[in-house]
């Protein structure tokens, strides 16, 4: 099940368990898809002429999508890519390998994909969680890091050393919100909602021209953190309430892993929200923000703009920026910052 958890509450979107459902909204009838790819439940929810066709079109491109790029299942071009240390890149893997060492390169590491090494010894990637050995979290660690691979962005090309490899699973879900979303536009869809397990991608607004109310969960308690009114953009939350598990002597530990340390990141943060204008974006920033901290997450975003945050403190602190104003709306205090 993917960690990113963000609840649509709009009353045009329906979590849906049939493969096909079909539900009326003030007279007009929405299309709406659910199926289970890239490891969480999807659902996808559109209105217009030629929905089902482009729905249908929409599933398909995630499912390929997932078949490409896990780095769980051995058959997938990742896997390829990382057994074979690496090649000439193209297509969908040529914009995401792209994408990540340039977000690795402008967050100072905080997100870097190249840590397979790592998200296999923590279980992360096969989905049984453990706490590495030191030693092998060494190990680990020394083969980790987009510093030890060679990437020529202008002619495509990638080495990876023997043992190091690509975990593309921060920026994958967002990568194919964008894709699907592309999809949709194509095909004249103007509203739509798409949700990848959490990674919440919007098209326009709701049918009567007001805007999505997205519902970020609070991990303290019951219910919504807060609610945020969207139109054409993209939310993903980073948590670490999550996929997490606890050893035997009743640590707890959660999925995002600093790739400085190789551990679960500890910067004060519960829950980092990012709401951007494309899923790739928002969600590799989600993860990097969340390692960052509050403090150099809006350091960064000062000096790099183009998205928006919601962060929870461990100490119950909520900041949200000035950019939401209006756009967001929570029962908890706000501490409203630029």
């Amino acid at each position: 099940m993917d960690v990113r958890k963000i609840a649509a509450i709009a009353s045009g979107v329906i979590a849906a368990a049939a493969v096909t459902v079909c539900v009326s909204l003030g007279g007009r009838k929405t299309e709406q898809r659910s199926l289970f790819s890239m490891d969480t439940y999807m659902t996808l929810s559109c209105t217009g002429r030629g929905a089902e066709k482009a729905l249908d079109a929409a599933c398909a491109e995630i499912n390929r999508l997932d078949s490409l790029l896990s780095a769980a299942d051995p058959d997938s071009a990742l896997s390829a890519l990382n057994i074979s240390g690496g090649g000439k890149l193209t297509g969908d893997l040529a914009a995401l390998v792209g994408e990540c060492f340039a977000l690795c390169e402008s967050t100072g590491g905080a997100f870097d994909a190249a840590v397979l090494p790592l998200t296999r010894a923590w279980g992360f990637t096969a989905g049984e969680y453990r706490v590495p050995p030191e030693n092998e979290l060494e190990a680990a660690l020394s083969l980790s890091g987009s510093a030890l691979l060679d990437y020529n962005s202008a002619t495509g090309c990638l080495s990876i050393p023997e043992g190091a490899g690509l975990d593309l699973g921060g920026i994958a879900k967002g990568y194919a919100a964008d894709r699907a979303r592309d999809i949709l536009i194509g095909r004249g869809i103007s509203s739509a909602c798409l949700s990848l397990g959490g990674n919440i991608c919007v098209i326009g607004g709701r049918e009567d021209g007001s805007a999505w109310r997205i519902g970020i969960q609070d991990p303290q308690g019951e219910g919504y953190l807060g609610v945020l009114s969207v139109k054409d953009a993209a939310v993903v939350t980073s948590g670490s309430y999550e996929r997490r598990f606890t050893d035997e002597q009743g640590n707890e530990y959660h999925h995002i892993l600093d790739p400085k340390t190789g551990c679960p990141a500890r910067s004060g943060l519960v829950s980092v929200t990012v709401v951007a204008a494309d899923g790739m974006t928002a969600d590799g920033l989600s993860t990097a923000c969340f390692v960052m901290g509050a403090e150099k997450a809006l350091k960064y975003r000062a000096e790099h703009g183009g998205f928006e945050l919601v962060m929870l403190c461990e100490d119950g602190t909520l900041y949200a920026t000035k950019g939401l104003d209006g756009g967001f709306s929570s029962e908890h205090a706000v501490v409203w910052t630029d």
